[in-house]
């Protein structure tokens, strides 16, 4: 049996030919594309995870550096706060020791505390932090400067008060009383014995308080006769035995005689009660009035008398005036100082009146 061929016309076989390179070759470029666009995709891929890395290490970056500048801002602040907070406690003490300055009569030279030291903190605080820094520190430099003198002239003022202080608590020794603040109805409080309160006070506080004690004790003194009955006081007759002028033997002289024009007032010493306003022998128009602790004073040889019996009166005011009534040489004023009716040396209260004088 013979074999089958099969015979190809030649153009034919060209085209097989042809479409088998034209297969061969689409499906090499077809393979080639597929490993050229996975390459391509893989790249892609990296380089987006490379970027998003880095990203992310720039964000985690600016989180620190915000939080960590973002804490020293919170701190300058709450330090700023404070300084501001430290500058108004600054001007408030520096009010209040002008105030007691002022009170006393002692105002503070320099500067304006109504207005030239007066803290403006809206300014400070919409400032920026470089101006408003040197605003701090020169309020500060202010501050210390003014302070320095308000607290000098307080140091003076408090040694001026408590030498007061001192003179008037020896004069309540010299005349045997206890100090004691005035007995008023409707007040009441813890006892402190005066110089015991106020040791941790400031400066201005420990002035007020002594000013408090030392007026206490004035006050105390008001119903005591220890003011002057004449502006000027000059002795011409003193105290004990002595020569009487009209007879001429040894006599008993109750009282001072002091110098004065006639007509002069004659004032009360102390505060207290007209007990006697009338003419009483040899004292001629006399003026009695009595005052606490069993004192009492007399005004005699009077010209004209100012009040009358029962009068309230105060220390200062008018009792009569200087005369040569009664048993007199001339115009003076007779002053005594009694207590429980006994004749005391009137010289030892009259020296008192300087250390209770304004």
């Amino acid at each position: 049996m013979q074999p089958l061929r099969i015979e190809l016309n030649p153009i034919l076989a060209a085209l097989l030919g042809l479409s088998g390179l034209a297969l061969l070759g689409w499906s090499g470029a077809t393979t080639s594309y597929a490993l050229f666009r996975d390459e391509f995709l893989m790249q892609l891929v990296s380089r987006h995870t490379t970027t998003e890395r880095a990203s992310r290490s720039e964000i985690a970056r600016l989180r620190d550096d915000y939080e960590r500048v973002n804490s020293q801002l919170l701190v300058e602040r709450e330090t700023f706060a404070s300084e501001l907070g430290t500058l108004a406690e600054r001007q408030a003490e520096v009010e209040k020791r002008q105030s007691v300055l002022s009170r006393f009569g002692a105002p503070t030279e320099g500067e304006d505390l109504d207005g030239g030291l007066r803290l403006r903190t809206e300014p400070l605080q919409e400032s920026r932090a470089t101006p408003a820094r040197g605003s701090v520190a020169e309020l500060n430099a202010r501050y210390d400067a003014i302070e320095t003198d308000q607290r000098h002239k307080i140091a003076v003022m408090q040694t001026r008060l408590e030498q007061k202080r001192t003179a008037l608590t020896d004069v309540y020794a010299s005349l045997g009383l206890q100090p004691q603040a005035p007995v008023k109805a409707g007040m009441g409080g813890l006892y402190l014995p005066f110089g015991l309160g106020g040791s941790s006070q400031g400066d201005a506080d420990q002035l007020t308080e002594t000013a408090r004690e030392t007026d206490l004790l004035r006050q105390g003194l008001s119903r005591v006769p220890v003011g002057k009955p004449l502006p000027e006081l000059r002795t011409v007759s003193g105290f004990g035995n002595r020569t009487d002028p009209f007879v001429g033997g040894l006599a008993f002289h109750s009282g001072v005689d002091l110098e004065a024009a006639p007509g002069a007032p004659a004032r009360a010493t102390a505060s207290g009660t007209v007990t006697s306003a009338e003419w009483n022998g040899g004292y001629g128009l006399m003026v009695e009035v009595k005052h606490d602790h069993g004192y009492s004073t007399r005004y005699a040889h009077l010209s004209r008398i100012a009040v009358k019996t029962g009068d309230e009166i105060e220390a200062g005011d008018v009792v009569g005036f200087v005369g040569s009534t009664g048993r007199s040489t001339g115009p003076h004023l007779h002053y005594e100082t009694r207590r429980d009716d006994t004749a005391l040396n009137p010289v030892r209260f009259l020296k008192a009146a300087s250390a209770i004088a304004d």
